[in-house]
């Protein structure tokens, strides 16, 4: 009898600080959001689900986060793609993107996709009123900045009528 095993051995160690740092750069994309002066978002329902995103990405379960702007048919779509095995070296600056080419009566739906998950995860994000119909659009967009700090990295996407 012939038996095959395969084992991966790493040894990348992510940390909460790793973590939150690159975080802090989304941040800043996220309070550009505020300072465009939207109509229909809301600044403490923002607030609420970059620390939601965040949360998803301590637990280690967070794979995709995408912010979809939409009006009249027309999309703009910001799409963080989190990776925590040490691909990602380049760290741009936040910021940069152009929220002004935006109306500022568009809608704004976020959708995450996360991996592992985890019942307690579950329940955190339906506790905080998210849903499970989203769907991720931003695949194909333009690789627009990196952001990274100890082996985890985000790759920003932009997609849409920039």
């Amino acid at each position: 009898m012939t038996q095959f095993s395969n084992t991966y051995s790493g040894t990348q160690i992510i940390t909460k600080s790793n973590i939150q740092n690159v975080f802090y750069k989304i941040e800043d994309d996220f309070w550009a959001i505020r300072t465009r002066g939207f109509k229909n978002i809301d600044f403490d329902w923002l607030k609420k689900v970059f620390e939601d995103i965040e949360h998803v990405a301590l637990q280690e379960e967070l794979s995709i986060a995408e912010l979809q702007f939409k009006i009249n048919g027309d999309q703009w779509i910001v799409r963080y793609e989190l990776d925590d095995m040490g691909n990602i070296h380049q760290d741009n600056d936040s910021g940069g993107i152009r929220y002004s080419s935006i109306p500022s009566d568009a809608q704004l739906n976020v959708t995450i996709k996360r991996k592992n998950k985890t019942e307690a995860t579950d329940n955190y994000l339906r506790n905080r009123g998210w849903g499970n119909n989203g769907v991720l659009q931003g695949d194909d967009g333009l690789n627009d900045r990196s952001y990274s700090d100890g082996g985890v990295g985000v790759t920003r996407k932009l997609k849409g009528k920039w």
